[in-house]
């Protein structure tokens, strides 16, 4: 990712920062006040059409005036031609928008080679939940050898910051190795091929098919494999690769090369403002990959840039419209997901997350709210809400879609609030 200052600002300095939400039922001003929150965490909950992407394009306004650096991933296109907003669109075989899974953390907790294999792993994974365990150590056998070839090291941290190679490179690879170990014999290899050859055949014709001629043959095609699979260099050439095995993993890369979302980090981020990651034009699957890539990049960031742990409002907003597409992430504690609802907060992160119903959270994330605003809901829904919320069923009721809903902060008692047009 490109980073783009729009100029100086002093608005993180601030204090206190406060948002309007609107007004209690008494006549008094509602404000969420940043600086005072546990947490940067806000959940919108609510119904199809109670008002909950209305809500949620004021709070991503809010934070972004007040200074703050704002990620917004789009899937269904519901936050497109907000004022000031700057739009990074992601499609297929475009020179723009692309993601490489490889990318190097440097921070040395939870970063690192090691971590950038597993996390590239994962990744490749959500394209084949079919993959075994074999395949997948043939994968990371070549993820090894790629970044070995990158000149990084995993024992050496002065070498993480290094361009990292792209999933185009570990394809290549794979390709090399599988013409190698199928038809890359040089001139060397078929000579002592033919050498073994002629004592098979000097047995034949002497001795006829014998059980010294069985044993013969078999040290032959023993000395081709070696021979052949010798031709592969370095680390790679260590291994006892299955030609089948290895085409089927090729065939997964290949799909997912071809697509140029995977193949490097070719953003442009706005410090400062409202970056809408434009994903409406992809497919579900490929939609998943990209969140959980976007998300980790902005947990990075906010490591990287946090200058005081636990800052006094955040640096970084990250806004889901539609939490439903990350409840299985939610269900992984280390997740990006989750680990920006969980430790967000100590590197100066928040999370805007609109959902509708509380089951698409899970239950270390719906107690990492420091505010909740809760809009009208479907009967289901409901039941859970005030369950959980401890709120009577008869006050859910009673809420207007686009007009009102109960507002919480730092785990206080649900109060109404009409909200803010």
């Amino acid at each position: 990712m490109a980073w783009v200052n729009r100029g100086d600002s002093t608005a993180l300095e601030l204090a206190s920062a406060s948002i309007s939400i609107g007004i209690y039922t008494d006549g008094r001003e509602c404000h969420y006040d940043l600086a005072r929150a546990a947490n940067f965490n806000v959940c919108v909950l609510g119904m199809s059409g109670a008002g909950k992407t209305h809500n949620i394009r004021r709070l991503a306004q809010s934070f972004c005036g007040l200074g703050m650096t704002v990620f917004m991933p789009d899937v269904q296109g519901d936050l497109a031609n907000i004022p000031g907003s700057v739009d990074i669109p992601f499609r297929y075989r475009s020179k723009h928008g692309s993601v490489n899974p490889l990318r190097v953390d440097s921070d040395p907790d939870g970063g690192g080679v090691d971590m950038a294999i597993r996390q590239a792993i994962h990744v490749i994974r959500m394209f084949s939940r079919q993959m075994g365990t074999r395949q997948e150590a043939d994968l990371r056998a070549l993820l090894d050898a790629a970044f070995h070839d990158a000149g990084f090291l995993a024992e050496d941290r002065t070498t993480w910051g290094k361009p990292a190679p792209s999933l185009k490179d570990v394809l290549d690879q794979a390709q090399e190795v599988l013409v190698r170990i199928t038809h890359g014999v040089d001139e060397n290899v078929l000579a002592l091929i033919e050498k073994h050859r002629s004592k098979v055949d000097q047995i034949l014709n002497k001795e006829g098919h014998t059980e010294k001629y069985d044993r013969a043959v078999a040290r032959l095609t023993e000395s081709v494999k070696r021979l052949v699979c010798e031709g592969v260099g370095g680390e790679l050439g260590k291994r006892r690769w299955d030609a089948n095995r290895l085409e089927s993993l090729i065939h997964i890369l290949e799909g997912i090369v071809a697509t140029g979302l995977f193949n490097g980090d070719d953003m442009e981020i706005r410090r400062h403002q409202i970056n809408r990651f434009d994903l409406t034009k992809l497919h579900k699957v490929d939609q998943q990959v990209m969140l959980h890539l976007l998300l980790e990049r902005c947990f990075e960031f906010a490591k990287r840039s946090c200058k005081h742990l636990n800052p006094s409002i955040p640096q970084l907003a990250v806004v889901l419209d539609e939490g439903k597409y990350a409840t299985a992430w939610m269900q992984d504690m280390l997740s990006p997901l989750n680990r920006i609802a969980t430790e967000g907060r100590k590197y100066g992160c928040g999370l805007i997350m609109g959902v509708q119903s509380l089951r698409h959270l899970s239950e270390d994330a719906s107690d990492n709210f420091g505010m909740s605003l809760v809009l009208k809901l479907s009967d289901k829904a409901c039941e859970r809400a005030a369950r959980i919320f401890r709120v009577p069923e008869s006050l859910l009721d009673q809420i207007q879609p686009r007009r009102d809903g109960l507002y919480s902060f730092n785990g206080s008692r649900f109060a109404r609030v009409v909200l803010e047009a």
